[in-house]
């Protein structure tokens, strides 16, 4: 061998001892490990199932608990709840029928990435709707109209109207069919109560009679039936809620509902949203 050869052998033997000291000296420095990248969160419109409170995305079809009306990035500023609640009223928003507003009793809430796919405190979190009542449905509520209302999972079923919500899948007495405000021109305020009232009765016999037949037409469409009545076993009720003077004299403003009760001694026994001909779902 040559003296230049030898040199450079013996210079790539140095070499290679100095790397093979580094790497015994330090045996944990030869790089990093990169965390793996978060996921995002379930798109706008997905449903969610919780199962011991961790959200795990199903099909619609299935029953689940709640719908994603928005979500963020695990980097991103967690919502608020009244920002959940904006984009609630957008995802789901009021339905009208002849002046007429349907009933919504559905909560906002704050949903955050169930433990495998978050790390520590950063997750994914998202903004879900789900029934008032806290049943489980299947099937979506987004943007409903009256074709595609869903009574039974949005509307408001009780045993008492002033009393608190039952599911409408459960026996109860009466639903809620719609709410309205009206004013009414030409009126004696002389006979009426102002304030809060308790019945159509507290209003002028035209008022009254006005707002009957408008609470028949409106349970008329929502039950899509000619006889929204049942051969007289649904009771119509226009409740009268307030009575208040407007700046127009002799103007008055009425707030009230509709509501459809049963038959004395029976339960309603599902929504009669879409119940078409009949018959009358009682226990």
């Amino acid at each position: 061998m040559n003296r230049r050869a030898a040199g450079a052998a013996a210079l790539l033997l140095a070499f290679v001892l100095v790397l093979a000291v580094r790497a015994v000296g330090h045996p944990g420095l030869p790089g990093s490990a990169t965390a793996a990248p978060l996921p995002g969160p379930p798109p706008v419109g997905a449903c969610l199932l919780l199962t011991d409170g961790r959200p795990a995305v199903v099909d619609c079809v299935a029953p689940h608990d709640l719908e994603v009306t928005a979500g963020v990035s695990a980097d991103a500023t967690p919502p608020t709840l009244s920002q959940c609640d904006a984009r609630t009223a957008g995802y789901l928003p009021p339905v009208v029928v002849d002046d007429w507003l349907l009933p919504l009793e559905v909560r906002t809430t704050v949903v955050p990435a169930p433990p495998g796919q978050r790390s520590a405190d950063r997750g994914w979190q998202v903004c879900a709707v789900r029934p008032d009542t806290g049943e489980r449905f299947a099937g979506s509520v987004r943007g409903m109209t009256l074709e595609t209302f869903r009574g039974d999972v949005v509307g408001r079923c009780s045993d008492d109207p002033t009393g608190p919500a039952v599911p409408c899948g459960d026996p109860h007495a009466a639903e809620l069919l719609g709410t309205t405000d009206r004013s009414y021109p030409d009126v004696d305020l002389g006979g009426v109560y102002l304030g809060v009232a308790l019945n159509a009765g507290s209003v002028p016999d035209a008022v009254g009679a006005d707002l009957d037949a408008r609470c028949t037409a409106l349970a008329g469409r929502l039950t899509d039936s000619d006889d929204p009545t049942y051969d007289g076993q649904l009771d119509l009720r226009v409740q009268v809620l307030t009575v208040v003077p407007t700046d127009v004299p002799g103007t008055i403003r009425v707030y009230a509902s509709c509501v459809a009760a049963g038959p004395p001694g029976r339960a309603l026994t599902a929504s009669v949203v879409g119940l078409g001909p009949g018959p009358l779902p009682l226990d």
